[in-house]
């Protein structure tokens, strides 16, 4: 790529994410998820993965990817450089992302979330330790059924809430019921985390949103050049069937009825394609 068309790429996901984001999608190894009483506030208010402004930018951190991964699920990075790190983490079986529809297959043989276990779920989801909230919440995203929403909301609208909460608690409201989270999602479009607004943005994107989803077509653009372990997450995300806008099926057609591409590519695209225009 020339120098210019990367530059125009820096400029464009900095635009959309915001300047001290573009870190976090370039950010070195992983970091904790929770800060701890011996960093400074100023680190302590980043978002989890962020070096400091003076770090060097590199691949998505494997911590970053992890939270991202169920609302934008991963393909195989084609052919793009990834940090070693961020490689050996998606190459761990138990660590892969899941899509929606192996989110529903493992929903489907665990089964809904039994009276009691929802008031299991309901008690952890309201504890001081993020980490037992934070799997609380991954309970509620591969089985819940909407019944836990309203405090879901609460946490993500929470100022006390943690990046890890919050993220987390954006991705349920994005892969549930989207239509009905839209309300709760719209606040949160300019969050100032990254991760939580590409949660957002899937969400409302998935409720019909025209414009969450042409934000998502330029995110995909831009990361391709600057972030390429994040662009498949965004790329998975555009191939949800729920997305049918007009600028989302161009894509998809334009892919599809290109000569130069490989023909794998195309059919691909011809097969996303119909599965967002055949019946629901």
């Amino acid at each position: 790529m020339e120098n210019r068309n990367l530059r125009a790429a820096g400029a464009t996901l900095t635009l959309l994410l915001g300047a001290s984001s573009l870190l976090l999608l370039a950010s070195p190894e992983a970091r904790s998820e929770t800060p701890t009483h011996t960093k400074t506030a100023r680190a302590a208010r980043r978002p989890p993965g962020v070096p400091s402004p003076g770090s060097p930018a590199r691949a998505v951190s494997p911590s970053t990817a992890r939270v991202l991964a169920p609302s934008l699920p991963a393909t195989a990075s084609r052919g793009a450089p990834v940090h070693a790190a961020a490689r050996a983490h998606a190459e761990t079986p138990r660590e892969k992302p899941a899509t929606r529809a192996t989110l529903q297959k493992k929903a489907a043989a665990r089964g809904p979330l039994t009276a009691a276990e929802l008031a299991e779920v309901r008690d952890r989801l309201a504890l001081s330790d993020s980490r037992a909230r934070a799997a609380a919440l991954r309970e509620v995203r591969d089985r819940g059924n909407g019944q836990l929403d309203p405090e879901v909301r609460a946490l993500l609208a929470s100022k006390t809430s943690d990046y890890s909460t919050r993220r987390l608690a954006a991705q349920v409201l994005a892969v549930g019921d989207a239509n009905g989270n839209r309300a709760a999602l719209e606040p949160f479009k300019n969050d100032p985390d990254a991760v939580v607004r590409i949660n957002v943005a899937f969400g409302l994107a998935r409720a019909g949103d025209d414009a969450a989803q042409a934000w998502l077509l330029r995110l995909l653009t831009a990361s391709r050049a600057l972030s390429p372990t994040l662009a498949p997450f965004v790329e998975s995300a555009l191939e949800s069937p729920d997305l049918t806008s007009v600028a989302v099926l161009d894509h998809y057609r334009a892919i599809a009825a290109n000569p130069s591409l490989d023909p794998a590519a195309r059919d691909r695209a011809a097969r996303i394609l119909a599965s967002k225009l055949g019946p629901r």
